[in-house]
């Protein structure tokens, strides 16, 4: 309860902690006892995935060694603008993406913007072995094809 009222997005701290951290604990035999004191941490943590710090796949795989006090939040965000793509260099990478899919992009963007975006989405992710941020990226496509 002491941790609910500190996060600035309380479901989005919900939703994250019962889908990943109760699984963690279950497949890794972890006991609640084991896991971290520090709440403070996990606050921080909670809400640097909130605020988009921390994308998902970076949390997912680091939350359990958070929790075992094996690594900090500025760690973690720190190791996560290493792995991802500056503005221009993803830019770069969703234009060519465009110029080579134009075709298609024409003949099918206007009945099914969603189709395309998600495939250029794919196609972005898969080139940058998914450093790049998810939300920055669906923005920029979108921004790009309209």
């Amino acid at each position: 309860d002491s941790i609910i009222s500190k996060l600035d997005n309380p479901k989005k701290g919900l939703i994250f902690v019962s889908n990943n951290v109760f699984s963690l604990i279950n497949s890794n035999a972890v006991s609640l006892d084991n896991l971290t004191n520090n709440k403070d941490e996990l606050v921080k943590f909670l809400n640097a995935i909130a605020k988009g710090k921390i994308d998902s796949s970076a949390a997912n795989k680091n939350i359990l060694n958070l929790l075992l006090s094996k690594t900090t939040t500025d760690k973690v965000i720190n190791n996560s603008k290493k792995n991802s793509f500056d503005s221009k260099e993803l830019e770069k990478i969703v234009d060519n993406l465009i110029t080579k899919n134009k075709d298609m992009i024409s003949k099918e963007y206007e009945s099914r913007p969603e189709r395309i975006e998600k495939m250029i989405m794919g196609q972005v992710m898969k080139e940058t072995k998914g450093g790049a941020s998810p939300q920055e990226t669906i923005k920029l496509i979108k921004t790009k094809l309209k």
